[in-house]
């Protein structure tokens, strides 16, 4: 699960860099809160309240991609006639 800034450039949370992308590695329903780790970095995690994480990042995406499918990218050495 990753959480997106999108364009924000200053987010409303302050360990947060604008415009990137972090992964989501918990989420505590019992405590309302959500932990996220910088992919990029060797910060330590960090962990907000629900309502900070709405405030702070646009978006959240849970196994998707915008790519298109390996099958729609690369169909022909899927489908049998690439010789593969």
């Amino acid at each position: 699960m990753t959480a997106d800034t999108g364009g924000i450039t200053e987010p409303a949370h302050d360990e947060i860099a604008g415009e990137h992308a972090y992964k989501v590695s918990a989420v505590d329903v019992e405590n309302g809160t959500v932990t996220v780790v910088n992919p990029w970095g060797d910060e330590e995690p960090v962990t907000m309240k629900y309502d900070d994480y709405v405030d702070t990042f646009q978006g959240t995406a849970v196994g998707r991609t915008e790519a298109p499918s390996l099958g729609d990218r690369f169909g022909e050495l899927f489908d049998g006639t690439s010789g593969y």
